[in-house]
């Protein structure tokens, strides 16, 4: 089973367990040796001295002593359990460190305390200067060495990430050999022979299906070019029929024409009329003809109540377009003082809210507001800039719709005294 799941393990995974049992194996033989070999044979110290023992080298355990029984390893490892010595040092060159893991916890606390010190005075000299693009970046570095410091605790091997799912993988391999171990073959099988699929055939049933379904595709296809040609021969009947409708309203429209000039009965009048009746209705047409070309009409007024009725005329205009400017601009003026004030009102609210934000260390809030701030200045600015214009403007408009009036005034006077000496 071990061999398999070796082998099953892709090359880093087999090196990196390898190195493992390894190292765990002559670990637990030399405390064995250490505990039992020499406890009870242990030379004389003048011979210890003198005749120093010789040091053979370390047995090798080679990568294929997975291989062995699991109750062997049990046994291995409930013969000679690692020393605590050992298994700290162990966790601490898993860790990638060679130095003991609680000083090197230790030590990068107060790294990142100071580093938390540094940062925050960079962070209250940021908000001095309102740079809170720098100030909020400073927050976020902040936040990771939280982080980072809670995360700075000891760990055992066998809880690292790799070793972790190492370990996780070599169970799954495990229960899969095991389940495909209880699962035996049956008689005159070959185990490692894949199963073999039988080929389907068509059915007969599947066959007729088909076969009714694209003659239904074809009567529908059929149905579908008749009812088009249909509709085509519809189509040319209507087109014949609007074409008649529109020729029987042309002779009903003449008709009407001449069944209007049948109710007057002037052919039966004028036959009616003797020669001479005719001559004297033809006269009298005639002179009236003439006299209606004759009519007097009334003379025209001089030319001095003609120009002033003019002048009139285009005063009466700019009065108009005057007295519009001095009411569009007083409700501009009044629209653009109702913004100034409440921009006004809002700036207070705008500057508590800013520091607030600075004083909770949401240095984004605060950037945002800060930008509102500015923009809400400019535009109160501009919109006081904009009603001094208007007011100028408006008191410009005002003076000359006055003297509009009083010009106005005049000229009715002098057409009112014209008119009357004209009447008389």
């Amino acid at each position: 089973l071990g061999g398999r799941l070796c082998a099953a393990l892709p090359s880093r995974a087999r090196a990196c367990v390898g190195v493992c049992v390894r190292v765990g194996a002559r670990a637990r033989a030399s405390e064995c040796v250490r505990g039992r070999g020499w406890k009870g044979n242990r030379p004389p110290r003048g011979e210890g001295r003198s005749l120093p023992l010789p040091r053979r080298p370390p047995p090798h355990f080679p990568s294929s002593s997975l291989s062995l029984p699991p109750s062997a390893g049990l046994r291995a490892h409930g013969a000679c359990p690692a020393p605590r010595s050992w298994r700290s040092r162990w966790g601490a060159c898993w860790a990638g460190d060679p130095k003991a893991p609680w000083p090197v916890a230790a030590g990068a606390t107060v790294q990142v305390k100071s580093l938390r010190i540094k940062l925050q005075k960079l962070q209250e000299k940021a908000v001095e200067d309102d740079d809170y693009d720098k100030a909020e970046a400073l927050r976020h570095r902040l936040e990771e060495l939280d982080t980072e410091k809670s995360s700075l605790h000891f760990q055992l091997p066998s809880r690292q990430p790799a070793l972790c799912s190492l370990l996780g993988h070599l169970h799954a391999q495990a229960q899969a050999a095991a389940q495909g171990r209880a699962a035996p073959p049956a008689c005159g099988e070959d185990p490692h022979a894949p199963p073999r699929g039988e080929p389907k055939l068509l059915e007969p049933s599947a066959q007729d299906s088909l076969r009714v379904s694209v003659t239904r595709r074809d009567w529908l296809l059929q149905e579908k070019q008749q009812l088009q040609k249909e509709i085509e021969a519809l189509q040319a009947r209507m087109s014949m029929l609007e074409a008649k409708d529109q020729q029987l309203r042309r002779d009903m429209e003449e008709q009407e024409l001449l069944l209007r000039w049948e109710d007057c009965d002037l052919p039966a009048l004028v036959c009616g009329l003797s020669p001479g009746e005719l001559r004297e209705v033809s006269e009298a047409l005639r002179d009236t003809l003439a006299l209606a070309s004759q009519i007097p009409l009334r003379a025209e007024p001089p030319e001095t109540l003609t120009s002033l009725q003019e002048q009139i005329k285009s005063l009466n205009l700019s009065l108009k377009e005057i007295t519009a400017k001095v009411c569009m601009s007083e409700r501009l003026c009044s629209t653009l003082r109702k913004k100034v004030n409440d921009i006004e009102a809002q700036l207070p609210a705008l500057l508590e809210a800013k520091m607030l934000a600075v004083s909770g260390n949401h240095f984004s809030t605060a950037k945002e507001l800060t930008e509102e701030i500015r923009s809400v200045t400019s535009e109160r600015e501009a919109l006081e800039g904009l009603l001094d214009k208007l007011r100028a403007l408006s008191s410009r408009n005002v003076q000359k719709l006055g003297g509009l009036k009083e010009e106005y005034s005049r000229l009715r006077r002098e057409l009112d005294e014209g008119d009357t000496a004209y009447g008389k």
